[in-house]
């Protein structure tokens, strides 16, 4: 008698790899497109949104994660597909002899450049080191450019063009502004309580103050405004795009990174506090608002897990850290920075014992 074959094992090559994770769920991305799509359009925030056309940010990240999707067996047609509607979209009508949507978009194709350079150089790295690298990378290279341009007077020429383009929004509010306020339905409001007459000349005050902000701090909210639209743009890819290039983003209460980052704080109270580089503070207000941005996320973080369990806890404050945002700011970013020393999601939670059986 002959013995049975033994089935030859599969070599361990040929086993298929686990799966890999996906996003799931449209709710919140589609929540912060919109949110980057609409906030630009009410007029005082409009003053501090830099680029307030997103898409000139979202569609050449996109064209370039495609194209890295394509150098890894995705399909050539979705990297073309977006490559061309990103030409499309970058080449679109300026007006004559603006030179703030030129440089715009040259911040726009630059950044998702040095995106698309982090994909190979950082393989391994999850989407915030690249996406910061890839800020950091991006400014660099404008730093540079703008040393070595206009004679040596590159950054007093973007100072002009900047101031320029913020005069022009702030122009365009007030007669927003002032049209809305000229209806015949607002002059009855006007005439019927003193309030109402007042708040039109309260609202041009407050688009100036709005603007005289927005001329220091434009760099942090160009970063922050970068992040945002690069973190918009790798989760929209992974839910339209069968490849991936990258792990999924994680959700608000896993929202952390490295502890090094906190020398980005140190360095802004430098060069704000001591009057030795009373020649960087504007620098050191920008590198203070885009670090303190990062570690009020983190913060946020923090509760997000704490109230993980209690959704309705967690909209509570959330609605509270919209209302009172410069308090609830300065709280997370605390909350943010303690996390660095202290590891508070890092911790066991500390779960109360069931009453003991009477004896």
């Amino acid at each position: 008698m002959t013995s049975p074959a033994r089935a030859t094992p599969e070599p361990l090559s040929a086993v298929a790899p686990p799966p890999a994770a996906r996003e799931r769920g449209w709710r919140g991305v589609l929540g912060a497109l919109f949110a980057l799509v609409i906030l630009p359009t009410i007029p005082q925030l409009r003053l501090l949104t830099p680029v307030d056309q997103v898409l000139l940010l979202i569609a050449p990240a996109m064209a370039i994660c495609a194209v890295a999707a394509w150098w890894r067996g995705g399909r050539i047609a979705f990297a073309l597909l977006w490559l061309v509607l990103a030409a499309w979209i970058v080449a679109g009508p300026v007006r004559a002899n603006d030179s703030f949507a030129m440089l715009e978009r040259a911040w726009c194709v630059a950044l998702a450049g040095t995106f698309g350079v982090m994909h190979v150089v950082m393989p391994r790295h999850r989407f915030l080191p690249r996406a910061l690298a890839a800020i950091a990378a991006t400014a660099m290279i404008a730093i540079i450019v703008l040393a070595v341009s206009g004679g040596g007077n590159g950054f007093e020429q973007l100072h002009t063009v900047v101031v320029g383009e913020i005069d022009r929004r702030l122009a365009a509010s007030v007669d927003m502004v002032t049209q809305a306020m000229s209806s015949p339905q607002w002059q009855r409001l006007a005439q019927s309580s003193p309030t109402f007459a007042k708040f039109a000349q309260d609202s041009t005050l407050q688009l100036q103050q709005f603007a005289n902000v927005a001329t220091d701090i434009y760099a942090a909210v160009l970063a922050i405004e970068s992040l945002a639209a690069l973190a918009v743009t790798w989760a929209l890819f992974h839910r339209v795009s069968r490849a991936r290039i990258g792990a999924p983003l994680a959700p608000l209460r896993e929202f952390r990174f490295s502890d090094q980052l906190v020398w980005g704080l140190v360095v802004s109270i430098v060069l704000l506090v001591l009057p030795t580089f009373s020649g960087l503070r504007a620098m050191g207000l920008n590198l203070l608002i885009f670090f303190g941005a990062l570690y009020a996320l983190r913060g946020l973080g923090v509760l997000a897990w704490y109230l993980a369990s209690h959704k309705v806890g967690l909209v509570l404050v959330m609605i509270v850290a919209i209302l009172a945002l410069p308090l609830t700011s300065l709280f997370s970013i605390g909350v943010g920075l303690g996390d660095t020393w202290l590891d508070w999601r890092g911790r066991p939670r500390v779960t109360p014992r069931p009453p003991s059986p009477p004896q």
